[in-house]
């Protein structure tokens, strides 16, 4: 065997031990990141809850989510740790998805969008009493949060489609497009109930849309955890 021939076969070597050894710090980067992305989304729902339970009034069928933290909300600040938690988790998420399932970055990007505005245009422009949109910060709160409603319902097409053709995720494609389509759904019904004066249920409306969204993050950390974590991947 030649010179030439031992050095090429150790730069082969040293090649694929780099990425044996690079594969797994990603895949474990991602799953942390997607752990930390669930948490958010859970954590979001208990603040919520937690802030419906000590709000005197206030009612999660009728109310909207913002509402919690209008200006001169009684536990305004309660809300807004709720949507910086919530926000910065799906950006955690978005991160994580992508390190260790590969997805596109489109999809990356919208989920970012979400979180962003999530986390602090949400918090940091608190909606009029009653969610309208009477002053100028309560018109940033509504058009921030539609923008981030509308980023987080793309994303979950485009990644249902994505999975479609995209073993081992494949598993996740029908129950992302299933969700996707509640959560549209969801927003429609808020936004007809809204403008048609059926605000005894504006509440429901909005909850379905945005429990969907945050079940998919959790179903989908959960199972790409799970999935980038055999040794197949």
């Amino acid at each position: 065997m030649s010179f030439t021939s031992v050095n090429t076969d150790v730069h082969i070597k040293r090649g694929t031990s780099s990425q044996v050894d690079s594969e797994p710090t990603t895949t474990w980067s991602g799953r942390v990141l997607l752990s930390l992305g669930a948490f958010g989304s859970v954590a979001f729902v208990v603040l919520v809850v937690i802030g419906g339970a000590i709000t005197d009034g206030y009612d999660h069928a009728s109310q909207a989510i913002s509402e919690l933290g209008a200006t001169g909300a009684e536990h305004a600040t309660l809300q807004a740790l709720a949507f910086i938690v919530v926000g910065v988790g799906a950006c955690c998420f978005a991160v994580g998805l992508h390190l260790a399932a590969r997805t596109p970055l489109t999809v990356t990007a919208l989920v970012v969008v979400f979180g962003v505005l999530s986390a602090f245009a949400q918090a940091a422009l608190p909606c009029d009493e009653g969610c309208e949109p009477t002053t100028a910060t309560g018109t940033g709160h509504i058009v921030t949060g539609s923008i981030g409603f509308v980023a987080a319902l793309v994303a979950m097409f485009l990644i249902a489609r994505h999975w479609r053709r995209s073993d081992p995720f494949a598993v996740l494609a029908r129950p992302t497009l299933a969700l996707a389509w509640t959560a549209l759904a969801g927003l429609i019904a808020f936004n007809v109930t809204k403008g048609a004066g059926f605000e005894a249920v504006d509440g429901v409306a909005q909850r379905v849309f945005a429990l969907c969204v945050l079940s998919w993050m959790v179903m989908t950390a959960l199972v790409v955890r799970r999935l980038a974590a055999t040794p197949s991947r």
